[in-house]
């Protein structure tokens, strides 16, 4: 068969051809831009599908749908997992987080704080996380700055309890270079808690803590590891 007619002729190993995309790059753009990544995962699949019709001459109009639809559900799958996994910055392999430092008045708000980083790292198989005295690539700081509560009980306001406000900073560094690759003053959280909400009822490291705190701490860890990967 005549590579040119099955729209596979490929001159510089690079781009190939096909009746709707002429010329479309077969390679995605960087991980850490998500936007990117959605889009040439669409016009990737939408190639493969022209593609692999007109290789295999499928005539049915059922076989066609089942065909294209197994094909968008595997690339979909394939960028979900390299988004959903995005690497370190400045090419790093391993990070590690200092013993974080609380100056709060909030009983071991650190070590919800620590937990909820370290889960949030381990879900990234394209992290490998350090802990003790092991040496990393990166090395991230963080401080527990200040917790302030608002009482909100107030005739209008009666189904609310206090306002969670939580304030840090955080530092991370190249141990390869000893740079400092960016530094972060004003991490800042909030949180509404309701009546109900005051209770103790989320379990971390054992210990037992209210629903407001557990989605600060949560947020603020959230807001942290969006500032590693992708916010640098």
């Amino acid at each position: 068969m005549d590579r040119t007619e099955t729209g596979l002729a490929n001159t510089d190993g690079e781009k190939f051809k096909t009746p709707l995309f002429n010329e479309c790059p077969l390679k995605t753009q960087s991980k850490n831009d998500p936007p990117l990544l959605t889009i040439w995962a669409i016009l990737d699949s939408l190639t493969l599908v022209v593609t692999v019709n007109k290789i295999f001459r499928v005539n049915s109009t059922p076989q066609k749908f089942i065909c294209s639809w197994l094909l968008l559900l595997v690339v979909g799958c394939q960028y979900t997992f390299e988004g959903g996994n995005p690497p370190l910055p400045a090419e790093a392999a391993t990070l590690s987080i200092a013993p974080i430092e609380n100056q709060t008045f909030e009983s071991d708000l650190e070590t919800f704080v620590m937990q909820a980083l370290s889960s949030r790292l381990r879900s990234n198989s394209a992290v490998r996380l350090r802990g003790g005295s092991e040496r990393s690539d990166l090395l991230l700081r963080v401080r527990l700055a200040q917790l302030t509560r608002m009482n909100l009980d107030e005739p209008e306001a009666l189904a609310v309890a206090q306002q969670l406000t939580l304030v840090g900073s955080a530092i991370l560094e190249d141990q390869r270079t000893n740079k400092q690759l960016w530094e972060v003053s004003n991490l800042r959280v909030e949180v509404s808690t309701s009546r109900n909400d005051s209770s103790s009822s989320a379990d971390l490291s054992g210990q037992r803590l209210s629903r407001g705190i557990q989605e600060l701490t949560e947020n603020f860890a959230e807001k942290i590891y969006s500032q590693i990967f992708y916010n640098f």
